[in-house]
């Protein structure tokens, strides 16, 4: 290898732009081929930390069989050390081998602080921290133990409380947590909280999470899903005084106050609402909500009720760029009163519950499409394998976006992959900037002509760069992932450039924080 390379990689510019557009297994590859390359690439390695249990090799033990000829504290944390500044996204679950891990890296770094001087939290640089927390496992009720995870760095923190027996709260592991995130995170940006089934939301717990939120001088992202529902009077007295600019807030329960109770106040920074539950404490909230400045709107039905309930107040906010429904909507057509705010989206997410109630297909689609024009991302999302065969919709029809959705880069429908004439190749429009599909929630029947339908997809979508299809994310037999594979083995081979795509576990998934938080904090 000539010098001028190595010289040519110590450019961070450069690095950072190659980077940039390479995966985490390219840059795991990179930093095998020169000294000079590790030097430059290896935090790039580190900065996103899917589990635990990927550090668990770093983490030295704690005694040693030979005590004489022990390495010194400081040495056996060095390989520890060298890596873990470079984290900027963990993700930590506490169960299976990332418990034992969490444990191991406690003892050790809290025996380390007693003896030494070492950063207060063993990943000292992290910007986004998401923690899962199943309330089976022993409980950790030290503000201290929590402290570990929190370097002032941090501005993201995703906390998710899974199922517990009945009548236990939340207090025990979330209070002590909240403690330690306000002293050690002063500048968080984000917070995030899902509680998960049969918890009793507590008066202390309330009142720390309140006083939690409005000590954060910084934040402008807030969410809240928790299962027992959210007191109404718990929600305004968050959002009172705020400088919120994304708010979500799961189910909200009444509380005995007028239906008509003008005491709301949203902060008026808000461009980005998320709403599920009852149908008239979300039309409460959007009323006193200032439409001007929202150009992003989440609305999900927890109780089986219409949109209608609600479209007097969406008809107000006319500045919107991406919006998802989640309600029954019983036709494409009742959208029409939306005409307006749906011409001017650029992502549009449909839910379940708007395909229980109204099917797509190729009569249908069409009516969606042309009211789109300059949609740029369109989702169907989490239905499926749950319903029957109405829910998908042929190949063929997704020609429609061709010619009323000529922006259109991503889209994710069920499809279902079936015998194509080849006199109906000649007909196809090609998409112009169709770019990404995903077709996890797909089907392909036994007697489907797949060269045929690769074919179709490849002129349909020349400009295919990535697809996710059915055997990398939904449990199914061997057949019919064996099928997909034979599919997507065949569109590869007309369009070379194409890959697999690899989604994230929340994206694409109704209700999820992965979706209305996506692009809230930027990892730099």
């Amino acid at each position: 290898m000539s010098h001028s390379i190595p010289r040519l990689w110590t450019i961070p510019e450069i690095v950072s732009m190659i980077c940039a557009n390479l995966r985490q297994r390219d840059h795991v590859r990179l930093v095998r081929v020169h000294s000079a390359l590790w030097e430059c690439v290896i935090h790039h390695v580190w900065e996103k930390v899917p589990r635990l249990l990927c550090l668990s090799r770093l983490i030295p033990r704690t005694n040693s069989e030979y005590v004489n000829v022990s390495p010194s504290l400081e040495e056996r944390w060095a390989r520890f050390d060298m890596y873990a500044k470079f984290i900027r996204e963990l993700k930590v679950e506490f169960q299976g081998k990332d418990l034992k891990t969490l444990a191991a890296l406690q003892t050790g770094w809290l025996q380390r602080l007693q003896s030494s001087d070492c950063p207060t939290s063993f990943a000292p640089c992290v910007k986004h921290l998401t923690v899962v927390f199943p309330a089976v496992q022993p409980a950790m009720d030290s503000v201290d133990g929590w402290a570990l995870f929190f370097p002032s760095t941090l501005v993201s923190f995703n906390f998710t409380l899974t199922m517990a027996g009945c009548g236990e709260t939340p207090d025990t592991n979330l209070v002590p947590c909240l403690e330690a995130l306000r002293k050690k995170a002063s500048d968080l940006q984000t917070l995030t909280l899902q509680v998960g089934h049969r918890f009793q939301l507590t008066e202390s717990f309330s009142r720390i999470l309140v006083k939690t939120i409005h000590e954060f001088n910084q934040l402008t992202a807030l969410g809240l899903d928790f299962t027992p529902q959210i007191p109404e009077q718990l929600v305004k007295d968050i959002v009172s005084s705020s400088q919120l600019s994304h708010l979500y807030v799961g189910d909200m329960l009444k509380e005995g106050q007028d239906e008509e109770d003008p005491t709301w106040d949203v902060p008026s920074t808000l461009v980005a609402l998320g709403l599920q539950g009852q149908p008239f404490l979300t039309n409460r909230f959007l009323k006193a909500t200032n439409p001007a400045t929202v150009t992003r709107l989440t609305i999900r039905d927890s109780e089986g009720w219409e949109y209608g309930h609600v479209l007097a107040e969406l008809q107000r906010f006319t500045n919107l760029d991406e919006l998802e429904l989640d309600v029954a909507i019983q036709s494409f057509n009742n959208l029409h009163p939306l005409r307006n705010q749906l011409q001017n989206l650029v992502h549009l997410t449909l839910g379940p519950k708007v395909l229980e109630s109204t099917a797509i297909s190729s009569n249908t689609l069409p009516q969606l499409a042309v009211l789109l024009p300059k949609i740029e991302e369109l989702r169907f999302v989490q239905f499926g394998y749950v319903g029957d065969l109405s829910t998908f919709v042929p190949l063929k029809a997704l020609q429609c976006f061709a010619t009323s959705c000529p922006h259109l880069r991503k889209l994710c429908i069920p499809v279902e992959i079936y015998y194509t004439l080849d006199t109906e190749l000649a007909t196809i429009r090609p998409h112009p900037t169709l770019q990404e599909i995903d077709m996890q929630q797909s089907s392909a029947t036994p007697f489907a002509d797949l060269n045929n339908a690769a074919e179709t997809m490849a002129k349909m979508f020349p400009k295919l760069t990535a697809i996710a299809f059915i055997g990398s994310d939904v449990e199914s037999d061997d057949s019919m992932m064996d099928t997909w594979g034979q599919l997507v083995d065949a569109v590869m081979r007309l369009l070379p450039k194409l890959e697999i795509l690899a989604l994230d576990d929340d994206e694409g998934t109704v209700g999820s924080f992965g979706d209305f938080f996506c692009d809230v904090v930027k990892v730099p």
